[in-house]
């Protein structure tokens, strides 16, 4: 798989990890920067479609762009991924 670019990160602030880390509960990799309108497309889906599985915690989580750490992060798992024959679309 082509690596991403870029990225929309959905995190919780209230999840924070041992090390005071807000975890992301979803990741959304994307190959080019999403319009504004794209984005809040994205963000709607994230926070309505049950196939995210955050409709229970839409009021508190934040969508954001994704630092380019995180896609770098994102990258390596899908790399990993692939290596032991776990295909993402």
């Amino acid at each position: 798989m082509e690596k991403f670019t870029h990225g929309i990160v959905a995190i919780d602030p209230t999840d924070v990890d041992e090390n005071d880390m807000v975890n992301v509960v979803h990741f959304i990799g994307l190959w080019e920067a999403p319009t504004k309108e794209a984005f809040q497309q994205y963000e709607k889906e994230i926070r309505t479609d049950p196939e995210f599985g955050l409709i229970e915690i839409a009021d508190r989580i934040e969508v954001l762009p994704a630092s380019t750490r995180i896609v770098e992060m994102f990258n390596k798992i899908v790399q990993e991924d692939e290596e032991n024959g776990i295909k993402h679309e």
